[in-house]
C-alpha cells in the first residue's frame, strides 16, 4: 500500500483516497474494499477489513499459504480539474444541427457571410483573439456571457450557457447568472460546438429539459414540485417560470379553483389540460393531482396529506407506508431480440499472476419477432424475407447471425460475414433497428458472458448505458433513446427462468431440436474453411468438466457420431442457431402462459384482460411473482412497507452513545446518568435531554450523529443540502446551536463527541472495541437483527446404519415455504413501539403467556444448560448459531475438537439479548429459556391468516393439474379424499376435467410458489454503477456525504466506470420492502424443522445426524417404528432416496455431506455427495468422492491436521482443480477461461466435536 502511494506520487499524482481489491484462485468473486479517504489509520483499516474477508471465506479455505492478489487503488481527488478543457470550434462546414423548425432563425442560417461577420464583430467586442484554431469553452463561454450579461442588462436579460458532451442530463460546462432567464446550450463532439435550440431532442422524441434542475422531462406534469422553474398554476416549466403577477389583473378559476395574477398564466391553463388535471384545496392552498386519486374512487384529497415518493401515493406523514396494488398496465408493443454468441478461447494472455484465455466472439445469432408477430406461431417462425415479407416492428429479418465465415447448410435471413462480428452486432441492434419500438434483448446467462461484452463496445461507441449490477453479474444494461441511437434494454433470460438453457426444452415442452453438443477448443481460426474426416477429441467438448451424467451422455452420442465429418464454419452456424431458437421459443412460450395465468379476474378492462408481459416488466422471476400478488391478491392498506432503518430512527444514535458512555464509565472511574439510569435521562430546562451527565464534575456529554447533528466534518458549508430529517445542513446547525447556548447556561461544562471521531477511535483502541462489543444492546429494534435463514449443518460427523444396528432416513418437507405461507398469520400494517421503562425491565419469563406482545421482542435471554435441539437463533462473527452459551460461541470462532466438552459459564455469560418474534420466543420458553429482561417491542394488533392462501391455492392447483397426482395417490376413492384434503386444509381447488399434463405450467408454479415471500426483503440501498467522462462530476460524487464509493474503473482514457451505495442513514425503501414478511416466514418454517427434530430427539435411542432447512437426516433402531410420518399433501414430510436404504453418513460441513445407500430392488451400492461451492464434475468426481470426503472428515473429526494450518494442504485438505473455469471481467468488457483452485476442508463452526463424533451445541453441559 506504501508503495502504490509512493509510485502515484512520482507520477504526479497527490493520493487522498484509497480502496483495495483482493482476488484469488480460491475466490469465486472478487472482493472489493470501498474507496475511503487516506488517513493515518487508513491501511490499519484495510488490512483489518482484509482478515475479517479471509475469516469469512474459512469454510472454502483459508487464502493464507496460498497465491493471491492485491490491487491497491489510489485516488487524487484534490488534484481534479474542476472543470475539464473543452476545446473545439465551429463545424467546417457551418451545416449546424439545428433541432428546432423557427422560419426566421432558419433564414438566417442560410447566410453565411451575415453570422460571421457576427461572430467577428462579438470577438472584437469581447476582446477575444480571433485567429485561435480552437476555443476553450471553460476560458472563453465566461467572457461572452460576461460581456453579455453587462451589455444587456438594462434590457432585462440574464445569459447563462450550458456545454452538453453526450447523452449525459448534466452539462459538462456551465456559467452565468443564477438568476438567468435566457439559457444558450451547446453541444460539444468531436473538437467542434454545435448550437441546440431543443436540449430535450437529444433524449429522444418528445423529451423536454430543465435548466434548472439539470433534468430531462416528458411531461410538465410528471416535474419535479419543488423545481424553481415550475408555474404550479399552469403547469409549464423554463426560465421565465413562475409566471409573473400583471399590474391590475385578477382572475379566479370556477372549474379548477385556481386564482391567477397574468392573463397569458390563465389562458394557457385553459387551453392546456392543467386545468382538468390539477385542482386547488380552499382550506389548505395545496394543488392537487386529480389523476392521483382516480385509482381508488373514494378517496379524495384530504388537507395535511402529500404526495409520498415510496409508495406513490397521499397520506400524512405519521401514518406509514403501504404497498401499493397494481393497477395493470396497458400493453405497448416492442421488439424481441434472443441472441447468442460464441467465441474462441486459445488466445493466452497474461493477467498479474497467472495465465488466461481470453474469449474472442467469432459468431453471434440473432432472432428478431415483436409482439404483434407473436401473436401467430406460422408468422415469427417464418423468414421475414420468404415472399418479400417484413414488419414495421421487426425490420427486414427475422433471424441474422455475424460471423467470421459464411456457412450455407443452416438458413437464415441475412449473413454479415465480417472480422469485428461483436461490433457489427452493437452497431445493428443500437442503430440499425427501428427505432420508435423498444428493443428487449435477452441471452442467457447473459449477465455473466454476452452483456458483459456487449457493455465495453456501447462505451466504446460513446453511448453511456445505466446499469443494475452485483460484482461482475450484469442483470441489465439500459440504453435511452435519443437522436443517436435506438431505446434497448438488455437483460439476463437465465434471472427469469433459472435453469441450463437445454433444459428449457423439457421445462416448457418445447418442439425444437435438443441442444446440441460442441467443441468449443475446437472453436479456433485454424479450423475455418477445413472439413475434419471425424469429430474433434472429446477433450474440446470440455468433457473433463461435464457431470458424470452428463458424460454418459456424451459418451453415447460421441460413439454413434463420431466418424461424421466436421466442419467448423457449418457447426457455429448450426449450435449457435439452434441456442437461439430454444430460447426464443421458451421466452414467447413463458411470456404466453404468464400473461394467460397474470389476467386479472372480474374486470372488463383491456389491460387487464392481457396480464402482466414478463419479459417487459419484470428482470427476475421473483419481480414477476409480486407484480402477480400486487395485481391479483393484494388489497389497498393491508401490507406495510417496512422503513429499513426501523421505526426509531430518531433514536438510532443513542445506542452508539450508550456504548460511549459506558466505555467512559470504565476508563475514567466515573458514574453518568444516561437514558438506562434510574430515571433516565439528565434534563435541562424541563426540555432538553443530556445523553450523560456527571454529576461530580457539572459535566455534559453531549454525542452527536453526524447525519443528524450535520457534521462539518462529513457535511461541509453545504448549508442548503436536505438530510434525512427533512431539514436543512443550516437549519439543523442554528437548532443545535441554540440548544447548546441554553445547555451551557445550566452545565458548566459540556463535551460534544461527534460520532466520527467515535469510529476512528474504535479503529486505534483495541480495548475500546472489546467494551462497545460487550455492550448489551437495548436500543432501538433493527428488524433485520431479527431476520435469520434455515437450520443448516450436521450434528454428527459419522454414523454407520449396520453397525449400529440403525436405519437412517432422509425427510424433506413437500414445498416447506410455500405451505408455510398458505398456513401462517402474518403481521399486517404498521406496528405499536413499546419501549419498557428501565424500572420494569427486569421479568422472569419462563413459560409463553407470559409474553405481553404480538411481534418482534428485544430481550435477555438465557439457554437453558441443556437441550438437544436449541430453539433461538443469532449470529456471531457472521455465523448463524443455535447455541446455548454465548461465550463459548464466542470463544471458538471455528469450533473445536473437545472431548468430554462441559460449558463452565454463569447465566449471564450464556445468555444474549435476542431481537426475537414472539413465535419463536413462546417456542424457547416451552423447553426451559427464561427471559430476564424486556427491552423493547414492535406489537402487530393487525393480522392476516389468509394473506397467501389464495395465491399459495393458485399455483398448487395448477401445479397439480399439469403434472397430475402425488406418487401414492391411486383409485378414485384416495383420489376424491385428496381432493377433499386440498380444498379443506388448504383452499386448493382441484378440478379433475383440468388434469392435463402441461410441462409449461407446471414449471412456471413451481417458480411462482417459490420466488414470492423473498422478493420482500430485497435490500434497500442496492449499488449502483455510472459510467462518467467528466473529472466535475467525479468530483461532485466524491463531495455527495450520502453516498459510499465502492471502486472507479477505468473504461478508457476518458471514461470511468464508478459504483457506489447509499449510506445507510439515506436509503429509501423500494415500494414493496417488508422485511418482516421475509423474517416472518424463516422464523415459521424453522419452527417447523423443529418440532420434526424435537419428535426424533425425544424417540428413545434416534440421533438427529443432519439439518437443512426443509429436511432432516435421522436414525432409529431397526426394531422401531420411524419417528415421523411422511404424507402427500403440502408441507408434509416425504422421504427423499426412496428407493434406497442409507447405510453410511458422513457430515463434513454446512451443505457438504455423503451417503453411501444400497438399492431396494438389486442391492447395488451407490454414493451421493453433496458439498457447497463445488461443482461435482466426472473429473472432481476421481478426487473427490465417498471415500475420500470419509477419509478426510474423520482426519478432521479424529483432530488430524491442527498444527498443519502453514502447510499448503494437510491430510483432511482436498484439493480441486478446474482448468476451464470461466471469469468475467465487466469493467474490461472481458470474459476469460483460467485455472480455478478450491479446496475442500471440513469444517465444523456450530459447536464443538465431542464424544463419538457427536457435535454438541456450544455450552452444553
Amino acid at each position: 500500500m506504501d508503495q502504490t502511494v509512493d509510485e502515484s506520487k512520482k507520477q504526479a499524482i497527490n493520493p487522498d483516497r484509497l480502496g483495495a481489491l483482493i482476488s484469488s484462485q480460491l475466490l469465486d468473486n472478487d472482493i472489493w474494499i470501498p474507496i475511503r479517504r487516506l488517513e493515518k489509520d487508513t491501511t490499519d483499516n484495510i488490512l483489518t477489513r482484509f482478515q475479517l474477508v479471509s475469516q469469512s471465506k474459512i469454510e472454502k479455505g483459508s487464502l493464507h499459504g496460498h497465491p493471491f492478489t492485491i490491487k491497491i487503488q489510489t485516488l487524487g481527488i484534490s488534484s481534479l480539474p474542476t472543470n475539464q478543457a473543452i476545446r473545439g470550434r465551429a463545424p467546417q462546414d457551418n451545416a449546424t444541427d439545428e433541432l428546432g423548425h423557427r422560419r426566421n432563425f432558419n433564414r438566417y442560417m442560410q447566410y453565411n457571410h451575415r453570422q460571421m461577420k457576427d461572430v467577428f464583430d462579438l470577438l472584437k467586442a469581447a476582446k477575444i483573439p480571433n485567429d485561435l484554431p480552437e476555443y476553450d469553452a471553460v476560458v472563453y463561454v465566461p467572457v461572452v456571457v460576461d460581456f453579455w450579461n453587462n451589455q444587456y442588462k438594462d434590457n432585462g436579460y440574464k445569459f447563462k450557457v450550458f456545454v452538453f458532451g453526450g447523452v449525459n442530463e448534466k452539462p459538462i460546462f456551465k456559467y452565468g447568472n443564477e438568476n438567468f432567464n435566457v439559457p444558450i446550450s451547446i453541444f460539444h463532439s468531436n473538437n467542434h460546438f454545435d448550437g441546440l435550440r431543443n436540449v430535450g431532442g437529444m433524449f429522444g422524441v418528445n423529451h423536454k429539459y430543465c435548466f434548472t434542475c439539470e433534468k430531462k422531462f416528458r411531461k410538465s406534469k410528471e416535474h419535479d414540485l419543488r423545481c424553481k422553474s415550475l408555474c404550479r398554476l399552469c403547469g409549464r416549466i423554463g426560465s421565465e417560470r413562475p409566471c409573473l403577477a400583471s399590474a391590475n389583473y385578477f382572475k379566479k378559476c370556477d372549474d379548477c379553483g385556481k386564482k391567477y395574477l397574468n392573463e397569458d398564466c390563465f389562458n394557457h391553463h385553459k387551453k392546456s389540460s392543467n386545468c382538468r388535471q390539477t385542482k386547488i384545496c380552499e382550506k389548505c392552498g395545496v394543488i392537487w393531482t386529480i389523476k392521483n386519486y382516480k385509482r381508488e374512487e373514494q378517496k379524495k384529497h384530504i388537507c395535511g396529506q402529500k404526495w409520498c415518493k415510496i409508495c406513490r401515493q397521499y397520506h400524512s406523514m405519521d401514518r406509514g407506508c403501504f404497498i401499493r396494488p397494481l393497477e395493470p398496465k396497458k400493453s405497448i408493443p416492442y421488439r424481441l431480440v434472443t441472441f447468442d454468441f460464441e467465441a474462441t478461447q486459445n488466445e493466452k494472455i497474461r493477467n498479474t499472476n497467472q495465465e488466461i484465455r481470453l474469449h474472442k466472439v467469432n459468431f453471434i445469432a440473432a432472432t428478431v419477432t415483436c409482439t404483434k408477430c407473436m401473436e401467430d406461431g406460422k408468422i415469427w417462425r417464418s423468414p421475414l424475407k420468404q415472399n418479400g415479407k417484413s414488419c414495421i416492428i421487426c425490420g427486414n429479418n427475422r433471424s441474422i447471425t455475424f460471423s467470421h465465415r459464411p456457412y450455407a447448410q443452416t438458413k437464415v435471413d441475412k449473413q454479415v460475414v465480417t472480422q469485428t462480428p461483436l461490433k457489427d452486432f452493437t452497431q445493428w441492434i443500437l442503430f440499425e433497428l427501428t427505432p420508435q419500438y423498444l428493443t428487449m434483448a435477452f441471452s442467457h446467462n447473459g449477465g455473466r458472458y454476452d452483456m458483459v461484452m456487449v457493455f465495453r463496445e456501447i462505451y466504446l461507441k460513446g453511448v453511456v448505458p445505466s446499469m443494475i449490477r452485483r460484482g461482475n453479474k450484469l442483470y441489465e444494461l439500459k440504453i435511452p433513446r435519443n437522436n443517436k441511437c435506438n431505446e434497448v434494454i438488455f437483460r439476463d433470460s437465465y434471472n427469469l427462468c433459472p435453469v441450463a438453457l437445454g433444459k428449457l426444452i423439457g421445462a416448457f415442452g418445447l418442439q425444437v431440436t435438443e441442444k446440441q453438443f460442441f467443441p468449443h477448443l475446437a472453436n479456433i481460426s485454424e479450423n475455418y474453411g477445413r472439413s475434419l474426416q471425424q469429430l474433434p477429441q472429446k477433450s474440446d467438448y470440455l468433457y473433463e468438466g461435464m457431470r458424470p451424467e452428463k458424460q454418459n451422455e456424451f459418451d453415447k452420442w460421441y460413439e454413434e457420431e463420431k466418424n461424421r465429418q466436421f466442419c467448423l464454419d457449418e457447426a457455429l452456424a448450426e449450435y449457435c442457431t439452434n441456442d437461439v431458437q430454444i430460447l426464443t421459443e421458451a421466452l414467447i412460450a413463458f411470456r404466453k402462459k404468464f400473461m394467460e395465468i397474470s389476467k386479472r379476474k372480474n374486470t372488463q378492462t383491456q389491460a387487464s384482460q392481457e396480464g402482466i408481459d414478463i419479459l417487459r416488466d419484470a428482470m427476475t422471476i421473483a419481480s414477476a411473482c409480486m407484480k402477480h400478488f400486487r395485481l391479483n391478491h393484494l388489497k389497498p392498506e393491508h401490507l406495510a412497507i417496512v422503513p429499513e432503518k426501523g421505526y426509531e430512527t430518531c433514536d438510532n444514535q443513542s445506542e452508539l452513545a450508550l456504548k460511549y458512555l459506558q466505555w467512559y464509565e470504565e476508563t475514567r472511574g466515573v458514574q453518568i446518568q444516561s437514558a438506562h439510569s434510574e430515571g433516565g435521562e439528565y434534563v435541562v430546562a424541563e426540555r432538553y435531554k443530556i445523553d450523560g451527565y456527571i454529576k461530580e464534575e457539572d459535566r455534559a456529554i453531549e454525542v452527536n450523529g453526524c447525519v443528524w447533528h450535520a457534521c462539518e466534518k462529513c457535511f461541509g458549508n453545504d448549508l442548503n443540502k436536505i438530510l434525512p430529517n427533512g431539514k436543512t445542513v443550516g437549519e439543523i446547525r442554528e437548532d443545535d446551536g441554540n440548544r447548546l447556548e441554553i445547555i451551557q447556561k445550566y452545565i458548566k461544562n459540556v463535551d460534544i463527541i461527534w460520532e466520527c471521531d467515535i469510529h476512528k477511535m474504535l479503529r486505534r483502541n483495541r480495548n475500546m472495541r472489546k467494551s462497545f462489543a460487550n455492550y448489551h444492546d437495548k436500543g432501538p429494534i433493527k428488524i433485520r437483527d431479527c431476520y435469520f435463514g434455515g437450520r443448516t449443518g450436521p450434528l454428527q460427523m459419522y454414523f454407520d446404519a449396520d453397525a449400529e444396528q440403525h436405519k437412517m432416513v432422509y425427510l424433506d418437507f413437500n414445498s416447506l415455504y410455500p405451505s408455510t405461507i398458505a398456513t401462517t398469520s402474518f403481521p399486517v400494517g404498521h406496528p405499536k413501539i413499546h419501549v419498557v421503562p428501565l424500572a420494569e425491565q427486569n421479568v422472569n419469563w419462563k413459560s409463553g403467556d407470559q409474553i405481553p406482545f404480538k411481534g418482534i421482542l428485544k430481550v435477555f435471554l438465557v439457554p437453558p444448560s441443556s437441550l438437544n435441539v436449541p430453539v433461538i437463533p443469532v449470529k456471531f462473527d457472521e455465523r448463524l448459531l443455535f447455541p446455548l452459551c454465548r461465550k463459548c460461541a464466542l470463544a471458538y470462532p471455528n469450533g473445536a475438537n473437545i472431548k468430554g466438552y462441559q460449558c463452565p459459564h454463569n447465566d449471564e455469560e450464556r445468555g444474549w439479548v435476542s431481537t426475537c418474534t414472539s413465535l419463536e420466543l413462546e417456542e424457547a420458553l416451552k423447553v426451559g429459556y427464561t427471559v430476564t429482561k424486556f427491552y423493547r417491542a414492535l406489537h402487530y394488533e393487525k393480522w392476516d391468516e389468509n394473506l397467501f392462501k389464495n395465491y399459495v391455492a393458485e399455483f398448487m392447483a395448477m401445479k397439480i393439474h399439469a403434472s397430475g397426482f402425488p406418487e401414492g395417490i391411486e383409485g378414485k376413492e384416495n383420489e376424491d379424499t385428496f381432493i377433499k384434503d386440498c380444498k379443506d386444509k388448504f383452499g386448493i381447488e382441484i378440478e379433475r376435467e383440468k388434469m392435463v399434463p402441461d410441462q409449461a405450467m407446471r414449471y412456471i408454479s413451481k417458480l411462482m410458489l417459490n420466488s414470492l415471500w423473498g422478493r420482500f426483503s430485497l435490500r434497500n440501498g442496492q449499488s449502483r454503477s455510472v459510467v462518467i467522462d467528466s473529472p466535475t462530476e467525479l468530483i461532485e460524487y466524491d463531495k455527495n456525504n450520502s453516498i459510499e464509493i465502492q471502486s472507479i474503473d477505468n473504461l478508457t482514457e476518458e471514461t470511468i466506470l464508478l459504483t457506489y451505495k447509499q449510506k445507510e442513514e439515506f436509503i429509501i425503501e423500494h415500494d414493496t420492502s417488508n422485511m418482516v414478511v421475509s423474517l416472518w416466514t424463516t422464523s415459521a418454517a424453522r419452527i417447523k424443522l423443529l418440532k420434526a427434530m424435537q419428535k426424533v430427539a425425544k424417540a428413545e435411542g434416534c440421533n438427529i445426524l443432519y439439518g437443512d432447512t426443509d429436511s432432516i437426516l435421522f436414525s432409529y433402531p431397526r426394531d422401531m417404528e420411524c419417528p415421523l410420518k411422511t404424507g402427500p399433501y403440502l408441507g408434509d414430510l416425504a422421504k427423499e432416496y426412496a428407493g434406497s436404504e442409507i447405510k453410511e453418513y458422513v457430515g463434513g460441513a454446512c451443505k457438504a455431506y455423503a451417503l453411501r445407500m444400497e438399492s431396494n430392488k438389486n442391492a447395488k451400492i451407490s454414493s451421493v455427495l453433496k458439498v457447497r461451492g463445488i461443482t461435482l464434475t466426472a473429473d472432481v468426481c476421481k478426487i473427490l468422492h465417498f471415500d475420500s470426503f470419509k477419509e478426510s472428515v474423520l482426519n478432521y473429526a479424529n483432530g488430524g491436521g491442527d498444527n498443519e494450518e502453514d502447510n499448503e494442504l494437510d491430510k483432511r485438505s482436498i484439493m480441486i482443480e478446474n482448468p476451464n473455469f470461466i471469469r468475467r471481467s465487466v469493467k474490461e468488457g472481458m470474459v476469460y477461461s483460467t485455472k480455478m483452485r478450491k479446496i475442500f476442508r471440513p469444517i465444523i463452526q456450530k459447536g464443538i466435536i465431542s464424544n463419538d463424533l457427536k457435535i454438541v451445541h456450544f455450552g452444553q453441559k
